[in-house]
């Protein structure tokens, strides 16, 4: 169901802080006997997207809300940028077809390189018992971290075995450094034979 907050949050900031902080929304559930907290998720929004006074109404709004844990179920804050890409699973053939259509608000700021420069993606999709070979994308130029057109196709194959989801794993190889900059993960629906477009965000590895 969706849940309706009605919140209200403010922060004293300066117009100069808006291009440099980031607001992490986290959404918990309580138990209502012992009042202990769980992490459902949390999402990312950049204080950047505001400031174009041409645009009247203010309002943010996302689908997505990712969970992004380590081993030990902690939450990850390392966010460095995020994927709009589309997913679409053809039963068939038992491919899940991704296509990375554009990475933004990409952070390289430890990494000492130029732009432009070059990267590449690596795919795989695995199930509840077992994982499936890494498949590659060609190479591809980035031009700008804040917002870079991809447009790259992955096939990975789909071995359900009566499962009602598959979980997706992308990594962003960057060829300057010659090494993985970072990885997203995500579930996708075997239920659904529609094209899903989603905003997944990347974490370093």
């Amino acid at each position: 169901t969706n849940g309706i907050f009605n919140e209200c949050f403010e922060f004293s900031l300066k117009p100069n802080d808006l291009l440099k902080r980031t607001l992490r929304l986290t959404v918990y559930t309580v138990d209502s006997i012992t009042r202990i907290r769980n992490i459902l998720g949390h999402i990312f929004v950049k204080f950047d997207k505001f400031l174009d006074e041409n645009i009247d109404d203010k309002t943010f709004s996302t689908n997505i809300l990712s969970e992004y844990f380590t081993q030990d179920l902690q939450i990850r804050s390392d966010h460095v940028g995020e994927l709009i890409l589309t997913n679409y699973y053809l039963k068939d053939q038992n491919l899940l077809q991704i296509r990375i259509q554009q990475i933004n608000n990409l952070h390289i700021d430890k990494i000492n390189i130029k732009l432009p420069f070059k990267a590449h993606f690596s795919g795989q999709t695995s199930n509840s018992c077992e994982k499936y070979h890494w498949t590659n994308t060609p190479s591809f130029i980035i031009s700008s971290l804040s917002s870079s057109r991809i447009n790259q196709e992955l096939n990975l194959t789909v071995y359900s075995k009566n499962e009602n989801h598959i979980e997706c794993h992308l990594r962003l190889h960057l060829h300057t450094s010659n090494q993985i900059h970072s990885h997203a993960r995500w579930q996708h629906s075997l239920k659904s034979n529609t094209p899903t477009t989603i905003t997944v965000p990347l974490v370093v590895v």
